[in-house]
């Protein structure tokens, strides 16, 4: 499984997909057989509202979850899902960084030099 933000770098005030790639580790395959896919987004202590994890087209084994986050930090995700048909429940976590968009921005809008 391979975590990561799109588009790069992850800033705030922009819409960003977190996404998730799975491939079998046997085959190497993409991986596509994921139920009751979850995600809750964590930050300053504060969990959000669990977001469906949601297939993206076109790509299989891909999937993510879409966010305009407003404020610089770390954030962590808790992905839970089940695999296939089974009953058990799996989580796996990752944690990021959003950046301030303002950093980026020529003139700076928001006390930069």
């Amino acid at each position: 499984m391979v975590f990561g933000a799109e588009p790069e770098p992850a800033l705030t005030e922009e819409m960003q997909n977190l996404v998730w790639r799975m491939t079998s580790l046997a085959s190497e395959e993409p991986y596509t057989e994921l139920k009751d896919a979850s995600v809750v987004v964590t930050f300053e202590g504060g969990a959000h509202d669990p977001y469906d994890l949601r297939p993206v087209r076109d790509m299989p084994g891909r999937y993510q979850t879409r966010h305009i986050f407003t404020a610089v930090g770390e954030y962590q995700t808790l992905l839970s899902f089940k695999k296939g048909e089974e009953t058990e429940v799996h989580t796996v976590d990752f944690n990021f960084r959003i950046g301030d968009r303002a950093d980026m921005e020529i003139p700076k809008r928001r006390g930069g030099n």
